[in-house]
């Protein structure tokens, strides 16, 4: 089995502007995180896989963790928090680049304060 460590949180992406909405802003969130979707490409590919986190129990953690359970991915090593679920906003520039800006790592458990 493959044991990847590292977070699981979703990428939030700003949706293109539309010209009749006043003052609201879309969002599109993508469950991620580079440990979460090692994981369940593993999975995918036919490997045993599992990872090693915090999942919240919020909305969107329970929504993480349904998704490894469709994917097919170990869940053994998931502990629970009554933190909220993690967020990368992302913002991408002209030529596509994206730029990460993260909300609520600082308190995960691979923290480097919290190791």
């Amino acid at each position: 089995m493959f044991l990847i460590c590292g977070e699981a949180l979703y990428d939030v992406f700003v949706d293109p502007m539309d010209p009749d909405v006043r003052r609201k802003v879309g969002l599109t969130a993508k469950a991620g995180g580079s440990p979460y979707n090692v994981a369940v490409a593993l999975a995918r590919l036919g490997c045993a896989a599992s990872l090693a986190t915090e999942i919240a129990e919020d909305t969107l953690g329970r929504n993480l963790e349904s998704r490894f359970e469709l994917e097919g991915v170990d869940r053994r090593f998931i502990r629970r928090t009554a933190k909220s679920t993690p967020l990368a906003m992302v913002d991408v520039d002209a030529a596509g680049a994206p730029r990460y800006t993260f909300y609520g790592l600082d308190s995960t458990l691979f923290h480097p304060e919290l190791a």
